[in-house]
């Protein structure tokens, strides 16, 4: 029992250490809101819904606001469940601190770390596809290889096309969309089978927290 509640404190405070670093300004804020949403939108997991945030602000002046937002309940994060078909609304708004917003963030953060280095079969990018339709394993450069990487535009490719193509250009070589620098060389994880399903399951896992944070957060 000790040991279990030790290995929460331990967590709980490595959490508390990330938000401290990543927290910053009222205007880092709202650049973290708008990256949340967006890795929000590109994580595919659950298939038929995702999450979006939005700053609610007490009634402060703007020039006040800088000064007087880590306070509590003068600025508030609210969070909402979103159909991806028809972009409605499910349930009601969870309202979070900004301390519990930068929770979900961090998760969010380490899902979409996951997606830079490794396309796996439990995190399909194109759920419409049979998962045995061949050309969901190809890559899309070469159309030949087996993808093993995949950047946070979805789009998929071997690991010898990706660091051909990242030798001399920075953005994803299908939409032009920059490659985040941790997407490098250097920091691209060519992977076995076993390590693909054991970075699915954290994926799963890291999804699975955001939601119970979530649902049991009172309205």
């Amino acid at each position: 029992m000790g040991q279990v509640e030790s290995s929460v404190a331990t967590e709980e405070g490595r959490m508390r250490g990330r938000i401290r670093a990543v927290a910053g300004s009222y205007f880092d804020l709202e650049k973290h809101v708008d990256q949340a949403n967006e890795w929000a939108r590109q994580c595919s997991i659950p298939s038929t819904c995702r999450l979006r945030f939005r700053i609610l602000l007490d009634d402060f002046t703007p020039d006040c606001l800088p000064f007087v937002w880590r306070l509590e309940d003068v600025v508030r994060i609210e969070a909402w469940k979103m159909r991806r078909s028809d972009e409605s609304t499910i349930g009601e708004a969870k309202s979070l601190t900004v301390d519990q917003f930068y929770c979900i963030y961090c998760f969010l953060s380490d899902i979409n770390d996951c997606a830079v280095h490794v396309l796996s079969p439990r995190l399909d990018v194109n759920p419409s596809r049979s998962p045995c339709d061949p050309d969901d394993a190809e890559c899309q450069i070469c159309m030949d290889t087996s993808k093993e990487v995949v950047l946070p535009c979805t789009h998929s490719f071997c690991l010898h096309c990706f660091q051909s193509w990242t030798q001399q250009n920075q953005t994803c070589p299908i939409c032009r969309r920059p490659i985040p620098s941790c997407a490098q060389d250097q920091e691209v994880w060519q992977l076995t089978c076993y390590d693909r399903h054991d970075l699915a399951a954290h994926v799963q896992d890291l999804v699975s927290r955001v939601y119970e944070l979530l649902d049991n957060k009172r309205h």
